[in-house]
């Protein structure tokens, strides 16, 4: 494939947690993959919160539960998301135009994330004061309780009509492949090339080295990433796409 330039680079602030955006090259690389060095740009809204455990409960209290819940019910939240989201359409349609115009010699790819991603936790965890633990996941997994966030599927639904093939790639172990893909399904969250999730023997990994090594796999099969969009910074961090957007999340954080 052709190499791709580097686009210009722009700086965006979203209002939530006053983050300002950044742009990196050559992040800082878990020891699990060899980052990519290629510049990228980064548009953030936000990670100001504790590292949240699978292995145990993690409890935002009931003050920040509080917090939690204004934020929501102001529409701050949605509105928050939907400019990382504008960001993130904008930089598509202009880097499909600069650096990928020639689908001879390039083959577009986007990469989602799942939860508070594509589909909101809020409802589950709002009910429990965001307690988070395995028996709650479990059922919101298998029940499919979690509500598609709708200006993401509009990204979603946008990269398709643009020809870019969407890959999702989630934190979720293999386990709950079944449900998951039903659910995606029955939200009309159709047509991606690929749903990554965590095999038994990638538990242990952080979500940047995860990641990062499936964003790889996808470039290494003759795809460009232009962007990848989670509510996490290591959903993007490692390297393997020209465009990293984080969504506003405020009710947890992995590392």
């Amino acid at each position: 494939m052709a190499s791709v330039k580097t686009m210009n680079r722009r700086t965006a602030l979203m209002p939530f947690f006053v983050t300002a955006v950044v742009f990196t090259s050559g992040l800082a690389a878990s020891p699990a993959v060899a980052d990519d060095a290629r510049p990228m740009v980064t548009v953030s809204s936000g990670q100001n919160l504790p590292p949240l455990a699978t292995s145990t409960e993690y409890f935002a209290g009931p003050g920040f539960a509080s917090d939690i819940n204004a934020y929501q019910a102001s529409g701050k939240y949605a509105a928050d998301r939907a400019k990382v989201v504008a960001e993130a359409s904008d930089f598509l349609r202009a880097w499909l135009r600069e650096e990928c115009a020639n689908r001879a010699s390039c083959t577009p790819a986007i990469v989602f994330d799942i939860d508070d991603t594509l589909v909101s936790w809020y409802p589950v965890l709002e009910t429990v004061d965001f307690v988070s633990n395995q028996q709650v996941s479990s059922a919101a997994i298998d029940g499919c309780l979690t509500p598609k966030i709708r200006s993401t599927a509009a990204l979603f639904d946008q990269a398709k009509r643009l020809g870019v093939t969407v890959f999702l790639i989630t934190g979720r172990p293999d386990t709950y492949r079944a449900p998951t893909a039903a659910c995606l399904t029955k939200l009309g969250l159709t047509g991606y090339r690929q749903l990554t999730m965590r095999a038994a023997d990638q538990m242990s990994l952080t979500a940047e080295a995860y990641k990062s090594a499936a964003r790889k796999k996808i470039e290494d099969r003759g795809f460009r990433i232009a962007l990848a969009i989670g509510d996490q910074v290591s959903d993007s961090s490692g390297g393997y796409t020209d465009g990293a957007f984080v969504l506003p999340n405020p009710m947890y954080f992995i590392p």
